[in-house]
């Protein structure tokens, strides 16, 4: 079963929230997918994990406006290419170059820049379109 884990820096506001649990439950018909959320304090932590994370075979994916971008299908067929994905997003501080170096892929999400919060969402989103994508569902045709 492909895992797919999202390690976020900060906690999501109250007001994203049902929509983080209602995509979280969509994806969950086809993954087991986690959101660990951080603190601006534990960056030490977050390295660590992540290290640990690529030693464990995951495929390491970080979010940065700098990074390149994928279609809808370009994505999905990432995400059908690897049973173990971590993503990661950083804080509203942005992103520290050692982790973005880190990363086997660095993805931005759109030209435009988002808060962390929104950026959670929009990845959320892409994860279920690329299953329904891969999957034939009529989502990814809407």
């Amino acid at each position: 079963m492909v895992l797919i884990r999202i390690i976020c820096m900060g906690r999501l506001r109250e007001e994203w929230k049902a929509v983080q649990e209602e995509f979280m439950k969509r994806i969950g018909k086809f993954c087991r997918a986690e959101i660990i959320e951080m603190r601006k304090g534990e960056r030490e932590v977050v390295k660590r994990m992540l290290v640990r994370e690529k030693e464990r075979g995951a495929r390491l994916i970080v979010l940065d406006e700098r990074g390149g971008q994928l279609t809808s299908r370009e994505f999905a067929g990432l995400v059908e290419k690897n049973n173990y994905l971590v993503f990661f997003i950083g804080g509203k501080e942005g992103m520290e170059e050692e982790i973005r170096k880190m990363g086997d892929l660095v993805l931005s999400l759109s030209s435009l820049t988002f808060s962390h919060q929104l950026a959670r969402i929009i990845l959320l989103e892409q994860i279920y379109r690329a299953f329904c994508i891969l999957h034939h569902h009529p989502y990814a045709s809407e």
